[in-house]
């Protein structure tokens, strides 16, 4: 779990089973501070049998900025969607940003979607 920021996380070659959301990371600032920025590389995970997502990124609220990297994990047998990245309805001029990448990831019996995204920009997801 990342909450707020500015940071860079990197996640990678871990099993995660068992829990609620696999990996969450959720960028959240207030309208004052302009420092949500989250940097986060998701590689080599084993993420599955969580009640929830198995990956979850989300930029919250007015200047909350991710940029989430999702590659090569294998997202399978949870209960929500396999990956999940998405942002609030606040207007794009409050600088909200959500530009992921998401690639070269195995996504397979979910209870949910398998890969939603609502990105501010395209999204890059391939190969997956």
């Amino acid at each position: 779990y990342a909450y707020r920021g500015p940071m860079t996380v990197t996640i990678s070659d871990n099993e995660i089973a068992n829990g609620s959301d696999g990996i969450y990371c959720r960028s959240d600032v207030d309208s004052s501070s302009q420092k949500g920025d989250i940097t986060a590389l998701i590689s080599g995970n084993e993420i599955h049998h969580n009640s929830g997502r198995g990956i979850r990124c989300y930029a919250h609220q007015y200047y909350s900025k991710i940029y989430p990297e999702i590659r090569a994990n294998r997202i399978y047998s949870n209960g929500g969607d396999g990956i999940s990245c998405g942002m609030d309805s606040v207007p794009s001029s409050y600088g909200l940003r959500m530009t992921p990448v998401i690639t070269l990831n195995t996504v397979i019996d979910n209870a949910g979607r398998g890969i939603f995204c609502r990105a501010t920009a395209a999204a890059d997801i391939f190969y997956n």
